[in-house]
């Protein structure tokens, strides 16, 4: 990935590059920067050519050029994504620019030589409105410019979540349904009272069933609630093949049954929401 910056101008710049040949599935796992596997004069044709392509279409914002790299040193183009990727992270270190803020500058309509990190990286007066040989074309600009060199190394890398756990895709909305019909017990339990009535005593419920058909199958989801004062976080239990769920300050406890099958643990768990509810 060449890192792209261009301007309404007509100026466009490369921040250098980003190596994700590291993927699951089609999905980056792995940003290296700068790019340290492709020959540097192999990079640098990269990077003229990403910058021909964004002055030939009049590309205005942050935006990166992909190539596919073989081990016989061809190149392919693959695309131009126009907007900040989420591995802009490692251009900013190994570059010093502040890409979002830069991004702003130039929707602003401020040009390239007047934003304060691109001066400085080309080492050039931070503070002044000089122009800059971005290309470095001019025999003068060796003396006066500064050669673009990457600072240091970095890497970044991803958690991703591939094929989760059927209970962990169904239990959000299990217990959130759980959740609005319990928060909707204590209120009219409230609205009784501040009516001066007294409240039945079975309409404070704390075991609520939720049912929910995910892939074919039907989940039987029984709930219950304990108290209000705690924080928010999952726990499996598995000593009783339940779940404890607290959400936004308020636990609930949660046991699945798959279809018609029911295990010793399930009539455990039943027993405890039944000890809590009394």
């Amino acid at each position: 990935e060449v890192q792209l910056l261009a301007n309404q101008y007509g100026n466009a710049i490369s921040l250098f590059g980003r190596d994700c040949s590291v993927q699951r599935w089609h999905q980056n796992i792995i940003e290296e920067a700068p790019v340290t596997i492709t020959k540097e004069n192999m990079f640098e044709q990269m990077e003229h050519a990403a910058v021909r392509l964004a002055k030939l279409v009049g590309y205005v914002s942050a935006g990166t050029v992909e190539y596919l790299h073989s081990r016989g040193e061809d190149l392919y183009f693959l695309e131009l994504n126009p907007h900040l990727q989420v591995e802009h992270p490692t251009t900013d270190m190994v570059s010093g620019v502040n890409l979002l803020a830069a991004q702003l500058q130039v929707a602003m309509g401020i040009p390239l030589c007047r934003i304060r990190h691109i001066r400085t990286l080309f080492g050039v007066a931070p503070n002044g409105s000089s122009s800059i040989d971005f290309d470095m074309v001019k025999p003068e600009s060796n003396q006066l410019q500064r050669k673009l060199h990457p600072k240091g190394f970095f890497i970044s890398n991803k958690l991703t979540a591939k094929h989760p756990d059927v209970t962990l895709a169904v239990v959000c909305g299990a217990i959130m349904k759980a959740h609005l019909a319990a928060d909707a017990c204590i209120s009219k339990y409230k609205r009784i009272l501040d009516r001066g009535q007294v409240p039945a005593c079975d309409l404070l419920k704390t075991v609520f069933d939720a049912d929910f058909i995910y892939e074919n199958m039907r989940y039987n989801f029984t709930c219950a609630r304990s108290s209000k004062n705690v924080d928010t976080c999952l726990e499996w239990r598995p000593d009783y093949g339940g779940l404890l769920i607290l959400l936004r300050q308020s636990e609930l406890s949660c046991v699945l049954e798959r279809g018609s099958r029911r295990t010793a643990s399930h009539d455990r768990c039943e027993n405890a929401f039944d000890r809590a509810g009394e």
